[in-house]
């Protein structure tokens, strides 16, 4: 696996882990806001639900404590007088009020009056929460002699109904109680439908049930049911024993909104995720991969062919802008101990074979002449011998220095082994200047003798192209040949001839 590939890799696995974490960092703060926004909401309409219930009750209440806090009441408890009841005890008077129960009792408990209909049929009703003759003396409805009302929800065989009862004084207030008015309205249809448009809410009342019970401390119950969010609650009596429950619909609104949030966050935390992951991959592989794989691609063309001319480059400032230079360096070291000798620093054959080639394939094309010299230093061996082989090589770097300055720079010289050279003359116009450097060559050697008892000379063979070879081998052999003739008379240079 590249490095890139694995850079690529690594990236991509954290952008998958950095999203991970943002989705479950985000799933497990802000969605829960929501829900508890949506709990804290929902808690307040069973407040208002439960206000709503009680303040029908005190409406209630306040209408019977005007009709117990009459004095025509008060005394049609003790003379139970017709007039009272035919002027104020009519069908109109209760159904204006929408009472389903209106009752007065005497301080005994005994019913003075009652009124226990069917709202809707305005039929008469008989309810085991109202008795007919006697109310016990533990009735809740009974005002104790103490004084003091009583409001709030009764249940019926009926239904559940909103009841109210008030001691029946005087309207002053300053003698004794003479019994109690109870006043009743059936919580049914038509009240559900005002108390659900006067709060603008999905609400719906139905009888408690055990099996549906809701936490005390939570005060309702909550279940998520067709994508609604249903409350239920439960209402006491006013013994405080549940009788009803008030079940509230809401839509999630808040949650949904919070989903909104949170698919806005997520997405954009991905989006900004995303960018910045393109943009560390694109400046890792700017800064990084492309340069290593430069730097690869290289190195590896140099081990494939050896090829040693071309190099990195060295502009940039950073730690790849000091590998290239350090790469480059090595570079030209390595060429130069390959293709040149160490010790003259001259081209070495296989570099010298390989301008030659060169050469004459441009002597070729233009049909020009060229002249290969085969050069051999005589008696080198007993330079060596005699006074060692530091001397002798002082005398091989001497001639190689004398060497180079006397042809030209598109020329090709080197040192093949030992004490042999060899030039390649290129564009050559007259035979007349390979005499000349073949004299000068002779010069330089006879000049360059470390001592009189162990002169050094030269034996120069010398093959041209066309005439004695189309190839490079073939000119080589040749100069080589006529470089044995030439050292049969020392200090000496021989053309080539071909025997017969």
């Amino acid at each position: 696996m590249s490095l890139g590939v694995r850079m690529t890799l690594i990236i991509l696995s954290g952008f998958l882990i950095a999203v991970t974490l943002v989705t479950l960092l985000v799933w497990l703060t802000i969605l829960p806001g929501f829900e508890r926004l949506e709990r804290e909401a929902a808690l307040r309409n069973v407040e208002r639900v439960q206000r709503a219930v009680s303040k029908e009750a005190i409406n209630l209440s306040t209408q019977v404590r005007d009709w117990a806090s009459w004095d025509d009441t008060y005394q049609f408890v003790q003379d139970a007088n017709l007039r009272y009841r035919d002027s104020n005890l009519v069908e109109t008077a209760f159904t204006n009020l929408n009472l389903g129960v209106a009752i007065i009792i005497d301080a005994r408990g005994k019913v003075v009056w009652s009124r226990v209909v069917d709202p809707g049929t305005l039929e008469p009703l008989s309810l085991s929460a109202f008795p007919p003759v006697t109310f016990p003396n533990d009735h809740p409805l009974l005002i104790p002699k103490e004084g003091g009302e009583v409001s709030g929800l009764l249940a019926t065989e009926k239904g559940p109904m909103i009841v109210a009862a008030s001691p029946i004084l005087n309207s002053e207030a300053t003698a004794p109680s003479r019994g109690t008015f109870i006043m009743g309205r059936f919580l049914d249809g038509a009240m559900e439908t005002q108390f659900r448009e006067n709060l603008s809410l999905e609400l719906s009342f139905h009888p408690y049930s055990d099996a549906i019970t809701t936490p005390e401390v939570e005060k309702a119950r909550f279940d998520v049911v067709d994508e609604a969010l249903r409350i239920t609650t439960d209402l006491r009596d006013i013994s405080d024993t549940p009788i009803l429950q008030a079940v509230i619909t809401m839509p999630r609104d808040i949650v949904n909104e919070g989903w909104r949030v949170l698919s806005f966050i997520i997405g954009g935390a991905t989006a900004s995720m995303a960018l910045v992951s393109v943009l560390v991959w694109w400046n890792c592989n700017r800064a990084i991969i492309r340069p290593l794989t430069q730097v690869t691609q290289h190195i590896t063309r140099i081990g494939q062919t050896g090829a040693m001319l071309e190099k990195l480059n060295e502009a940039r400032a950073d730690e790849f802008g000091v590998l290239a230079r350090e790469i480059n360096r090595t570079q030209d070291m390595l060429a130069q101990l390959i293709h040149y000798d160490p010790l003259t620093h001259l081209p070495n054959r296989p570099h010298f074979l390989e301008k030659a080639e060169q050469l004459l394939q441009l002597a070729k094309r233009h049909e020009t002449q060229m002249a290969f010299l085969f050069i051999d230093l005589d008696n080198f061996k007993l330079v060596n011998d005699r006074l060692g082989h530091p001397t002798g090589d002082r005398v091989l770097i001497a001639f190689a220095e004398r060497l180079t300055p006397c042809v030209r720079q598109t020329d090709a010289v080197c040192r093949c082994g030992g004490d042999e050279f060899l030039v390649a003359m290129a564009d050559l116009h007259q035979l007349d200047d390979v005499d000349g450097i073949c004299a000068k060559l002779i010069t330089i050697v006879e000049e360059i003798s470390p001592s009189p008892e162990t002169k050094v000379s030269a034996s120069i063979g010398v093959s041209l192209y066309p005439r004695d070879g189309d190839t490079v081998a073939e000119l080589i052999a040749r100069a080589d040949a006529a470089m044995y003739q030439s050292k049969t008379k020392k200090s000496h240079y021989t053309f080539y001839q071909p025997t017969a």
